[in-house]
């Protein structure tokens, strides 16, 4: 609870940490679609490997901030996360330093049975998933080169393994960008979802 009151209070500007309360790393910057309301639209050179952030650097900021009160860590900023297939090492080394909400936002292609497993084994607290949809028609606009059949298999797929471990976590969201392309679907989306997800984020897009 002190977290999320820290949370709350630094959120609306009473209290300045004197270090971060939630870090968001950039582990990969490259994402495998491109959608219009993103960045990676636009791009045409993506960072090869090389560019990848190294375990031992990940190691090192978790380490100094525990010291320092770090509780939450975003496994993603502007890029899909699960490419990296180690992924589910650092939300694992993070979670035995005691970093206590561990979040990852993915378009869910890459979600597979095996990394589901692996990632809620690791200690997973948050899992986001971007639809932005509910026809096919409508998502192919907006999730440019995915695949909403395999998307929403995969993300059944992680709640047969929650499921089948017994466990709570990682809540899941469907995510939901609201835009002049599917705020129709918007109330029908939800209403598909309430059975199956823990919670929804519903943003607002800005042009």
């Amino acid at each position: 609870y002190d977290y999320r009151e820290r949370w709350e209070r630094a959120s609306v500007f009473k209290e300045r940490a004197d270090f971060p309360i939630h870090i968001g790393f950039e582990f990969n910057a490259s994402c495998n679609l491109k959608c219009p309301m993103c960045t990676w639209s636009a791009e045409s050179v993506v960072p090869g490997k090389d560019f990848w952030m190294d375990f031992d650097f990940f190691k090192k900021i978790i380490d100094e901030g525990i010291e320092h009160g770090l509780s939450a860590v975003g496994f993603d900023w502007v890029n899909e996360p699960l490419i990296r297939r180690d992924l589910p090492k650092f939300v694992a080394y993070a979670r035995d330093a005691g970093v206590i909400d561990l979040i990852i936002h993915t378009n869910g292609t890459l979600l597979t049975k095996s990394m589901s497993e692996r990632l809620i084994d690791a200690g997973l607290t948050r899992m986001m998933v971007s639809l932005d949809a509910l026809t096919q028609e409508t998502y192919d606009q907006i999730r440019v080169g995915s695949n909403m059949g395999k998307v929403v298999k995969n993300v059944h797929q992680f709640l047969e393994a929650r499921t089948q471990r017994g466990s709570r976590l990682p809540l899941l969201s469907v995510n939901f960008v609201l835009m002049s392309l599917n705020e129709h679907e918007l109330k029908e989306f939800v209403e598909h979802w309430t059975e199956y997800v823990d919670f929804f984020s519903i943003q607002q897009y800005i042009n």
